[in-house]
Parts: structure tokens; sequence; C-alpha cells
């Protein structure tokens, strides 16, 4: 496991809250519960490799998405909330709308 894999990550916004849309998990171990590898849905744009710690410059793997062109979105009467989770290899879609 590379250096910053591996730990999920809280985001909080004090004053402000959210709706989550969309959460994308990575592959897990069924039976551990470890990390195995990144959800492909994000593209790192190369840099850097997958098997390196951070994804600075992600962008959707499959460029027909965005704005609320992305599969599993969940537009109707999503949780509102001021902290998320972030998995590790994985993301959160929200709306601060």
């Amino acid at each position: 496991m590379a250096v910053g894999k591996g730990w999920a990550h809280p985001i909080h916004l004090h004053g402000h809250d959210f709706h989550v849309l969309k959460i994308g998990y990575p592959d897990y171990n069924n039976t551990t519960g470890r990390y195995i590898k990144d959800n492909f849905d994000i593209d790192c744009r190369g840099y850097p490799k997958r098997d390196q710690s951070f994804c600075n410059f992600a962008t959707w793997s499959n460029r027909s998405w965005g704005g609320n062109n992305i599969p599993g979105l969940q537009l109707s009467n999503p949780p509102i909330k001021d902290t998320i989770i972030v998995p590790t290899g994985g993301y959160v879609v929200v709306d601060f709308g």
C-alpha cells in the first residue's frame, strides 16, 4: 500500500450544509475490509501513477460525465450533511445548492 492510501478522510464545513449526491467506493477485501484498488470512475490524468499516493488533478474517466450526467446520482431527496467521509481511492459528489 502506498503512503497516503488506506485512510479515509473526513471533510467538514463549518456553518454550511451540502447534499450528498453520490459516494464512489474503491474495491475492498470483503473479509478484512482493507483497501484493494481505486475506484476507476476517476482519472488521475497520469499524475501521479495509480500506485502512488495522491490524485490531485482528478477528472472523470468517462469524458461524457459532468453536471447531472453522472450515473447513480441521488437527485431526489439526497441526504444533507455538514461532514462526510471521503473513502481512500474513492470520491464524493456533493451539491451546495
